[in-house]
Order: C-alpha cells, then structure tokens, then sequence
C-alpha cells in the first residue's frame, strides 16, 4: 500500500513546502525526526513520506493549539496513527512527518534537546483525547476523482 496514492498532488506539493521551510529551521529534519542519525534510515523525502505529512495535517487540523509545548513528537506519532484506518489497517506515520505538519499549521515545536529526534508540539491534550475516541478511514483516490 501507498499512502500517496491516498493523497491529491496538491496535497503533496503542501507537503513538499513544509517540509522546505521546516528545514530552514531544522537542516537536518527527516522522516524519521529532527536529525538524521543512521544510514539504514532514510533522509530524503519520498512521495510516502510527504503523504504521511498530510495525514498529520489532517490531523493537526482538527485539534487546539497551545502557547506552551508539552506533548512529544514520538508519541504523538502514535496516537496520529492509532486514529486513522488505511484500508482497514492502522496507518504509519513518521516522527518527521509529524513534527514538519505541525510546524507548517504553526503549532509551537521545540526541540527537546540538540542531538534528539524528538521534539515538544504546542497541542492541546484535551484535543489528543477527543481524537482518540474516533477512528478516521483513509479512502483510496481513484483515478476518476483526481
């Protein structure tokens, strides 16, 4: 299964922006977070990983922002993914995708440390909760609605 194959070409060239303009805040951000740390992981971005950016954007759209950064990239990835069903199956999302999505709808994120993966995203918790009680399905495009 391919994500962008789930997504429009303009969501995808959204995506590819944020993460130009996430890089001129953090070079080194991947899909796998803020740093690229190992050469069995990938560090450019494919179509797959921009789309997981626009599932997270999905996602950020329908939650509160806060001034005050408290909730971690990692395991915020893990609730994105809990709450959206692709073909029946939970998604996959990468920690950069989550971190690039949040940044582009300018919800606060601060790294946690220099050398970390990981950054603290401005959402509110409240959010996080009401999202976790549904699960959204991710429909295939066909090439007629495109």
């Amino acid at each position: 299964m391919n994500l962008a194959n789930y997504m429009e070409p303009s969501d995808l060239a959204w995506a590819a922006r944020a993460v130009s303009d996430a890089k001129q805040r953090f070079p080194f951000i991947c899909p796998n977070g803020r740093n690229w740390y190992s050469p069995d992981r990938p560090e450019d971005w494919r179509d797959e990983d921009l789309a997981m950016v626009c599932l997270c954007r999905v996602y950020f759209l329908q939650a509160k922002v806060t001034k005050l950064p408290r909730v971690g990239s990692y395991g915020l990835k893990h609730c994105i993914e809990r709450h959206f069903k692709v073909d029946g199956h939970r998604s996959y999302v990468h920690n950069g995708s989550c971190i690039v999505a949040a940044m582009a709808l300018g919800f606060p994120v601060h790294a946690v440390r220099w050398n970390d993966l990981n950054c603290r995203i401005g959402i509110s918790i409240r959010s996080i909760s009401h999202l976790g009680s549904f699960t959204e399905e991710v429909v295939e495009l066909t090439a007629a609605s495109r």
